[in-house]
């Protein structure tokens, strides 16, 4: 709850009020939050309520921060990967599988969000391994 609810919580809103403070800049936007979430936000999996929990909550957050702050020229976008090749995931069978995407994976598609034409907000993201592990 800390990590996931708590510390999104405090960082956004920092961040929120810095992005207020400077303004909108000549394309109108004042600045953008990506919150990376989990498919797990999406879809409940037994012997994990705990972090879809954590995870839902970031989903509910990032919709309607989203909602709250694209009238000040913020965008607030949500990415939900599923399997990502990464220590936390080692226990989940993730290491050397062959099917599961990697860290670059997701920061490519990060960037991809951040780089929307000024007009465009692409809100959610769902990203899994394109083939099945």
């Amino acid at each position: 709850m800390d990590t996931n609810l708590t510390a999104l919580f405090y960082c956004t809103r920092e961040a929120t009020r810095q992005m207020k403070a400077r303004g909108a800049g000549a394309d109108g936007l004042a600045g953008h939050i990506v919150h990376v979430a989990s498919v797990a936000g999406l879809v409940g999996s037994p012997h994990m309520s705990a972090y879809n929990a954590t995870k839902f909550g970031v989903r509910g957050f990032a919709e309607a921060t989203m909602k709250e702050l694209r009238h000040d020229g913020i965008r607030v976008s949500c990415i939900y990967p599923g399997s990502v090749e990464t220590d936390f995931q080692a226990g989940a069978g993730t290491r050397g599988n062959p099917n599961a995407m990697l860290p670059e994976d997701v920061a490519e598609t990060l960037l991809h969000v951040l780089r929307a034409p000024p007009r465009c907000l692409i809100s959610e993201v769902v990203m899994r391994p394109t083939l099945p592990g």
